[in-house]
């Protein structure tokens, strides 16, 4: 029995979307912090970079992964 074979672009497009999110979402939360310099506006800000960053390290691996089997 073969196992079904999934498209390995598609989980590599989901975090590419969920860091393009992140970004927006960190870009609007040092928009907030300038315009209002309101203390929520820094934690909003360093969770959105905190899980940018974690999704951009899995990206990093997976695509990395991807390359050596590829190989």
């Amino acid at each position: 029995m073969t196992e079904p074979t999934r498209p390995v672009a598609v989980p590599i497009a989901l975090l590419a979307l969920g860091l393009v999110v992140l970004a927006g979402l960190f870009v609007l939360s040092l928009v907030g912090f300038v315009l209002e310099r309101a203390p929520i506006f820094v934690i909003d800000a360093a969770g959105t970079g905190f899980c940018f960053t974690a999704l951009a390290i899995a990206a990093v691996r997976r695509v990395v992964s991807r390359r050596a089997e590829q190989e």
